[in-house]
């Protein structure tokens, strides 16, 4: 079960604010470091272009982080999640910055991928994310590096929680359901559309 969100919120606020620079882990972490990797600046500075319709969003995401492993209709799903940590980035005031962006999405690439590859639970998904966050949140070299604020670690946090950590049972039964399950599931849909129509 996920600590209630203010409690995680706090946590992470007061890491990032209580933690000295010169203070060293007892081990050092894989580097993971996720600032303008996946997303360079180039198409980071895209993405951010409110103009940009959200077909093309959709294309420069799949083409960066490789999204086409996905099967279609599920790949629409995934797309989808990619795109809503996006929105965030662009409607958050003030809007993130190339630098932020890339690395949030970075952050995401990672700790997602992981839990569909190994399929982790829920909790474990939930440390990956933090654990990823926090280390881009606190200016200790080697071991961290700092591109968000407490203030950006609060939204994203809050941002998180709500809108994908809730439903990540949802998009990975969806992304590892079996074929048969998933015909039986549309057969079923059909079948009630129908039903729903003949009483109308």
């Amino acid at each position: 079960m996920c600590m209630p969100l203010r409690i995680f919120i706090s946590k992470m606020a007061s890491r990032i604010t209580k933690e000295s620079p010169k203070s060293k882990p007892k081990s050092k972490r894989k580097d993971i470091w996720c600032i303008f990797n996946q997303v360079p600046s180039e198409p980071a500075g895209r993405l951010l272009n409110r103009e940009l319709e959200v077909a093309e969003e959709r294309q420069v995401l799949t083409e960066l982080f490789g999204l086409e492993e996905f099967e279609e209709p599920f790949r629409s799903v995934v797309v989808e999640l990619y795109r809503k940590v996006l929105t965030f980035c662009k409607t958050t005031d003030p809007q993130f910055s190339a630098e932020k962006l890339s690395t949030l999405l970075g952050i995401f690439d990672v700790a997602f991928k992981k839990a569909v590859k190994k399929d982790i639970s829920q909790q474990k998904f939930y440390n990956v994310f933090k654990q990823l966050l926090l280390a881009h949140s606190i200016q200790r070299p080697p071991y961290s590096l700092c591109a968000f604020s407490s203030q950006d670690v609060t939204a994203i946090a809050e941002f998180f929680v709500e809108e994908v950590y809730k439903y990540y049972g949802l998009y990975l039964s969806l992304i590892h359901i079996s074929e048969p399950t998933r015909l039986g599931m549309i057969s079923y849909a059909v079948f009630c559309l129908k039903k729903k129509k003949k009483k109308k």
